[in-house]
């Protein structure tokens, strides 16, 4: 007798971390199914009648197309080869953060910001709204004191390059924009089957999909970075240069204080002007037909 209550206790026991694995596989999958219920505002959210207006809803469309357009734009070398973008880029971005932050006052005024089940920063889009919103104030910040360098340079305030890394998430509004065009409705108890049934299969495509994301980023660093700068003698000419005036093997560099190689004291950093046949062709996109 005493034996079966122990045996009993211990399966009891036993069944307490399968009940607690359990209990959290399915608050993982409830939560994937809250957050691919792309529809989300109208189930949790009162919605406003701004919000759902068509023109508003096509204006915002439109905003989140122009801020992927701007963030493919805001490089130093288009900037270089077109300054007045520098203007451009600057008031796009500054009308997209405005209507964000519309956006984002309207929904707090109609649902509350954090107080309550239905408030703003409660629902995990708008959480991921609001990123994006501070994303946006900091990139227009950003830009606005390096504009402030560039018209004020007798205060003696240096813009590093490095702060752009600031925007760096920005193109993370590609998602907004997907989720603003493609609206599918589903029950989550519809949902929470179909990845009970394709988790796997999840997975391997959203590992997939991050591997050729993060392999055309490094591609973008190669299509937007040239490696123009060549270690060379003193008094070379960018035009004319021959291999004596190479470095011995040919080394490229960056700029003093840019973060990468530096030429040894000998020799200097500079960028050449060669075409892409007399630099050997490595592969850069706009020089295909070199």
């Amino acid at each position: 007798m005493l034996t079966r209550r122990k045996s009993s206790i211990s399966g009891q026991q036993s069944s307490l971390p399968a009940v607690a694995n359990s209990t959290k596989g399915r608050e993982s999958v409830a939560l994937l199914a809250e957050m691919l219920s792309l529809d989300s505002n109208a189930v949790k959210q009162r919605p406003s009648e701004i919000i759902q207006n068509s023109v508003f809803d096509g204006i915002l469309k439109f905003a989140f197309l122009v801020s992927m357009v701007s963030v493919c734009l805001h490089t130093p070398h288009t900037f270089s080869f077109f300054p007045p973008l520098h203007y451009i880029v600057f008031t796009a971005d500054s009308l997209v953060t405005i209507l964000l932050f519309v956006e984002a006052s309207i929904k707090i005024a109609t649902n509350g910001l954090i107080v309550g089940e239905r408030s703003y920063l409660r629902d995990r889009w708008c959480q991921f709204d609001f990123f994006l919103l501070i994303l946006h104030i900091s990139s227009v910040g950003l830009h606005a004191f390096e504009l402030f360098t560039i018209w004020f340079p007798h205060f003696g305030i240096k813009y590093r390059n490095w702060y752009c890394v600031i925007r760096s998430p920005r193109p993370f509004i590609m998602v907004r924009f997907i989720r603003s065009v493609v609206r599918f409705k589903l029950p989550k108890n519809r949902i929470q089957q179909i990845i009970k049934r394709s988790s796997q299969q999840i997975q391997n495509v959203t590992i997939f999909f991050m591997f050729f994301m993060a392999f055309y980023a490094i591609m973008g660093v190669q299509l937007f970075g040239r490696m123009d700068y060549h270690c060379v003698l003193p008094g070379t000419d960018p035009s004319n240069v021959t291999i004596a005036d190479l470095a011995i093997p040919d080394t490229m560099c960056s700029l003093e204080g840019g973060g990468g190689y530096e030429c040894p004291p000998n020799m200097e950093c500079m960028k050449l002007d060669m075409s892409a046949h007399t630099e050997g062709f490595y592969g850069m996109f706009n020089d295909f037909g070199g």
